[in-house]
């Protein structure tokens, strides 16, 4: 489900919006990492549970090793870790290209199937169906996005993915450009590549 209420042509981002859903996001990573069998903190009907972290699971689980592996270290079958900060910027730069193009089938793959929640201001979307139509509505009302930088926290999480922030971006919406800054996770490669959490709101 798609948590938004009626679209207002400036009353996307409010600075208190940008520090509740960043302060949201680091709760959620911080307690998916200390606690074994933690639920995500992020509200909403789909939030995911955190990865077992319980070590003694995976002795059970020595058939499959990617299971096993998971288990150890909260990293996904078919993760493939970034390989330097190039990476990471580049694919920020290719989430903020197809946001511009407003085409779901090229924001498909700069959307991780790790997915958790990626929020822009008092907007949030829990799911990956979610995320491609927001993303794709805020294209239709003239949004669009211009990556800037960002600060890569690790390369190698604890659970596969590079952690980030803060991660800068530009708003255009018409004459106006807007600084937006936040903070997320996210996989360079393999069958999870793509955005798994992000929050972005205005400074």
């Amino acid at each position: 489900m798609l948590l938004r209420p009626a679209l207002e042509p400036v009353a996307f981002f409010r600075g208190s919006e940008f520090v509740r859903c960043c302060v949201v996001l680091a709760i959620a990573l911080a307690c998916a990492c200390s606690a074994a069998d933690a639920t995500v903190a992020v509200r909403g009907p789909s939030a995911s549970p955190a990865p077992n972290l319980d070590h003694s699971a995976a002795a059970a689980w020595t058939a499959d090793p990617n299971i096993a592996f998971r288990a150890r270290s909260g990293t996904p079958p078919g993760a493939e870790a970034c390989g330097t900060n190039a990476d990471v910027e580049s694919l920020l730069r290719e989430f903020a290209a197809a946001f511009n193009s407003g085409d779901a089938s090229r924001l498909n793959p700069v959307i991780s199937t790790e997915f958790w929640a990626i929020s822009l201001g008092h907007l949030t979307a829990y799911s990956r169906d979610d995320a491609l139509r927001m993303l794709t509505e805020r294209h239709r009302v003239g949004d669009r996005l211009e990556f800037v930088g960002a600060q890569v926290n690790g390369l190698v999480g604890w659970d596969g993915a590079a952690h980030i922030g803060p991660v800068d971006f530009t708003l255009i919406r018409g004459e106006e450009r807007i600084r937006l800054s936040g903070k997320g996770a996210l996989f360079c490669g393999g069958t999870t590549r793509g955005v798994k959490v992000m929050g972005l709101g205005i400074l």
